[in-house]
């Protein structure tokens, strides 16, 4: 094709981002116009059009609007050379850009940030500053916040750094729960005393406050991440009232001074009510300063601030109470400042550059229209973009998906590439990975994928498609090895699962509240896959698009026909660390939750009577 030529301006010599900003420059000088009135004439903010300008950022890709919105602002209607210069932006949007090669993406993904992540990690700030003072006062803190809302990066990107450079060299110890909450607490301990994991554990059992007697570094730190897996099913509750009780008497200060470390906690809010029923926890868990319900932006150096004046004394802090007192530190929505820096702050850390300012208004935009949880979607979401080589300092094909939708699409075209065998693995994986509570649904720890390699597969063998529930038929050895690698590759490939060596995981603990087809399966567990139907289940995703609540154990179809039926919902294997499906465990038992809602509508309706009554007296008199 011919060279195409707007006035003084070859378009087809145009190599770069400036020399495309200067010949747009030239056409709008020619016409006499300047960046106000273009940007008025095109229907775009006056900012971007001055950042195309000035070769901040380019125009985006779009057939109607951007650059054909500019020239023709500018006088420029020839639709040939409308279609040369949409050419030329296209060319260079596909050039090299200044992204340093051989880097990791800036943003994480699903996966929560942690110590490596630091400069990576933005947005919060003042919480990381109140957390860090209330942790140098000590005794039992409380992070608290809803799936999703950043409770494991701000304690792994946070916290931990912050500790290592500000914390005079506090040792630290950091676990979750799991399914045997005194012996992970037992390994920790054997961290920072001069214990064996065994032996620590034995005391413990035999006495939770036995842990004032290890020879614990002074100013240890614990960190308890996920303390929601306390509450899962299998874990007796002398388990748990035993861990808790070792918690608080590892932070109790006593008449000689603070306790022997601080208990750092986070908790996901929807467990609140299991946590407040053990006494030290609720203390810690009790508004405080800097905390509360109605808690926003600048509460948090008033925490801070509070915090750190009661540093050195830690009576202040614990007061009558003995443990706890100044409230959980809550991690509320972020404001669309602190959203700006987590879109910003990775970027220029990673000497990518500014990014486009339109890309910024668009994602900014579709966040405020986003449910929770928000972050973990747009982390997921740019972290795919910079691996697909999309050029975000020009805001190229990104921000224009729904955020809402960018991990579930994600999931479903990892899924659908899975071959039918893999796919049925898959779904194994991913319930075996998470377990459904009162409290709502939680994941696992690592599981090995050799447990799966030699474990029936739902609807393999012969008894074939439909089996549901995890019993499905034996497979052959091999074919099973097969199908649980290529599920296990194309996960990990996803983003949806990480890998450790203990085996594999899922990304992020509320992968069921972002990938609806997952949400189905623990739901309906006992729903089989349709064999007309290979994806699978293809009705029931599009009913949970709108699935906002992940399942929990009450109040649900499957806990419905558990409790006629007289079964348990999964849970740890007391011993061997495996997941089971649900198992006949005696008669069956009613549901409470009718009787409950019966009763509070009862409530409701009487005191509705009584306002009515009261009116009606009022007016009488």
């Amino acid at each position: 094709m011919g060279t195409t030529v707007t006035g003084d301006v070859d378009v087809a010599a145009i190599a770069t981002r400036q020399e495309f900003a200067e010949a747009l420059t030239a056409v709008r000088e020619r016409a006499g116009l300047t960046v106000r009135e273009v940007a008025r004439r095109a229907g775009i903010r006056a900012s971007t059009v001055g950042g195309y300008y000035s070769g901040r950022h380019l125009p985006p890709l779009r057939p109607d609007g951007g650059v054909r919105s500019i020239l023709a602002a500018c006088g420029v209607l020839d639709p040939a050379e409308l279609d040369a210069w949409q050419r030329t932006l296209a060319r260079i949007r596909r050039a090299p850009g200044p992204r340093p090669g051989g880097l990791p993406a800036p943003w994480v993904g699903l996966r929560p940030y942690g110590p490596a992540d630091v400069a990576a990690f933005h947005g919060r700030d003042e919480e990381t500053r109140a957390l860090l003072a209330l942790v140098l006062v000590g005794g039992l803190v409380a992070v608290v916040g809803d799936a999703g809302s950043g409770k494991s990066s701000l304690l792994g990107a946070g916290l931990l750094p912050g500790l290592a450079r500000d914390g005079d060299g506090r040792p630290v110890a950091v676990l979750t729960p799991g399914p045997y909450p005194l012996r992970a607490l037992a390994v920790a301990l054997a961290g920072l005393a001069p214990a064996q994991p065994d032996v620590v554990l034995a005391r413990l059992r035999d006495a939770p406050t036995a842990v004032r007697d290890l020879d614990l570094p002074a100013r240890a730190v614990i960190v308890v991440d996920q303390l929601e897996e306390l509450f899962a099913a299998g874990i007796g509750e002398g388990e748990r009232a035993a861990f808790v009780a070792a918690l608080a008497a590892a932070c109790r200060p006593s008449a000689a001074g603070p306790g022997p470390a601080t208990v750092v906690v986070a908790l996901r809010s929807r467990f609140l009510s299991q946590a407040a029923r053990y006494p030290d926890l609720m203390r810690a868990l009790r508004p405080g300063p800097g905390s509360g319900s109605g808690a926003q932006e600048g509460s948090w150096s008033g925490a801070a601030a509070a915090g750190a004046a009661g540093a050195g004394t830690a009576a202040a802090r614990a007061g009558a109470a003995g443990v706890g007192g100044a409230g959980p530190l809550l991690l509320a929505a972020m404001t669309p400042d602190r959203l700006r820096a987590v879109l910003l702050g990775p970027a220029r850390a990673a000497g990518l550059g500014a990014l486009d300012e339109e890309f910024v208004r668009r994602v900014l935009t579709d966040a405020a229209a986003t449910p929770d949880p928000l972050l973990p979607r747009l982390s997921h979401a740019l972290a795919r973009a910079w691996q697909e080589r999309l050029r975000l300092d020009t805001g190229e094909d990104v921000g224009t998906a729904r955020l809402a939708d960018s991990v579930h699409d994600t999931a479903e075209a990892a899924y659908g590439a899975l071959s039918p065998a893999a796919r049925r693995a898959a779904r194994h994986l991913l319930v075996r990975l998470h377990v459904v509570t009162p409290g709502g649904v939680l994941p696992t720890p690592a599981l090995a994928p050799a447990l799966l390699r030699t474990a029936p597969v739902p609807g393999a063998g012969s008894g074939g498609a439909g089996d549901p529930a995890g019993s499905g038929q034996a497979v052959d050895a091999g074919a099973g090895a097969d199908a649980v690698d290529e599920a296990v590759r194309g996960l990990v490939a996803a983003g949806l699962l990480v890998g450790d060596g203990d085996g594999v995981r899922a990304a992020t603990g509320c992968l069921p509240q972002l990938w609806y087809r997952l949400a189905g399966w623990l739901e309906h567990p006992e729903q089989p896959e349709d064999p007309a139907d290979p994806d699978g289940a293809a009705d029931l995703v599009l009913d949970l698009r709108d699935h906002r609540e992940p399942p929990s154990a009450a109040g649900t179809p499957a806990a419905t026909d558990a409790a006629a039926t007289g079964t348990a919902p999964r849970h740890r294997e007391p011993e061997g660390g495996t997941i089971r499906s649900a198992a006949p465990t005696g008669p069956a038992v009613a549901a409470p939750t009718d009787w409950w809602v019966w009763r509070w509508a009862f409530v409701a309706a009487l005191i509705a009577l009584l306002v009515v009554a009261g009116v009606a007296h009022e007016l009488w008199r």
